[in-house]
């Protein structure tokens, strides 16, 4: 009896924490926390031919949502994003725009 007991408490534990869950998702949640973490400053620069443009933020997620993929890389930058590797044509970002891109909703393929 007492075993049914602690059985139904922690299958109502579980339930308000799916319902918790359902409402604001815990990967939300974290993803929130890492990126106040993150003290950088988003950076996106647009590289054609060897020139480099600064794109302001907000401008920088829509384009790199239509970008075929982004690329982890070593250096200033965290990430090429490009529609053609051989393209001369693609964007330098750092993680935390990367992350703010996700956090606003832009679905960013990351290879």
């Amino acid at each position: 009896m007492r075993l049914l007991k602690i059985l139904n408490i922690l299958l109502v534990a579980v339930v308000i924490l799916l319902v918790i869950n359902l409402i604001c998702p815990v990967d939300t949640i974290m993803g929130n926390v890492l990126y106040n973490l993150d003290t950088s400053k988003p950076r996106c620069y647009f590289m054609n031919a060897g020139i480099s443009n600064e794109i302001p933020i907000n401008n920088c997620c829509y384009e790199l949502y239509n970008q075929l993929a982004c690329e982890q890389i070593k250096g200033e930058s965290d990430f090429t994003c490009y529609v053609s590797k051989t393209s001369g044509r693609y964007y330098l970002v750092n993680k935390k725009t990367i992350d703010y891109c996700k956090k606003e909703g832009f679905d960013i393929e990351i290879k």
